[in-house]
């Protein structure tokens, strides 16, 4: 009996270390709305990495493991994307005035660039971003916005006349970003626990 419940204990212990190693890494989302559409339409479910862009100490860790002695200096690495969120990245993120809602955009531009928007094609730097994924722009669309700060992402939505993104509410920042998305799909049913991005 003893040894029945030490292997149930086992079990369960492993199967929380799993759920919380997956939860941290990858989570699921619902797409509620066409403003990515049509690269992810309404009702489709993405996957997304958490950790693509997660900021990894590597010095904090050298400490913890024995035999690997590295420099104080420049100690923050990344996993898998090395350089960051790169201009033709889809993520998903919160904002600042309403954090439990998340929406799903594409990465126009980053730290340092210089938006603008003429007839409806938009520029990073004063050179036209090809956007193949595109369907169709607001030809009547011209503006131009500051550049972008040391930490910050100007993001649009693939259906650009029905996004509500940066060239309204502004650029985002690092630490609003949650992850990259990996992969969309399709399910015959409703999943009703995950959870929903705009």
């Amino acid at each position: 009996m003893f040894n029945l419940v030490k292997e149930f204990l086992e079990a369960v212990i492993v199967a929380l270390i799993v759920f919380f190693i997956v939860d941290a890494s990858v989570q699921n989302f619902k797409i509620e709305g066409a403003s990515m559409a049509p690269t992810l339409g309404s009702g489709e479910y993405i996957v997304v990495n958490k950790l693509a862009y997660f900021d990894l100490d590597t010095y904090k860790l050298s400490t913890l493991i024995p035999f690997w002695d590295i420099s104080p200096d420049g100690n923050m690495s990344r996993l898998f994307e090395r350089e960051g969120p790169i201009v033709g990245d889809v993520v998903v993120f919160t904002r600042e005035s309403n954090p439990s809602r998340k929406f799903v955009k594409r990465i126009i531009g980053g730290p340092g660039d210089q938006i603008s928007i003429i007839d409806g094609m938009t520029y990073v730097n004063g050179d036209v971003l090809r956007e193949s994924y595109l369907v169709s722009v607001d030809a009547d669309q011209n503006q131009e916005y500051n550049p972008l700060g040391s930490e910050e992402f100007f993001v649009m939505g693939d259906n650009r006349i029905a996004s509500s993104d940066s060239r309204h509410w502004g650029p985002i920042s690092m630490d609003s970003v949650i992850g990259k998305v990996l992969a969309d799909y399709d399910l015959p049913f409703d999943v009703g626990f995950v959870k929903e991005t705009e």
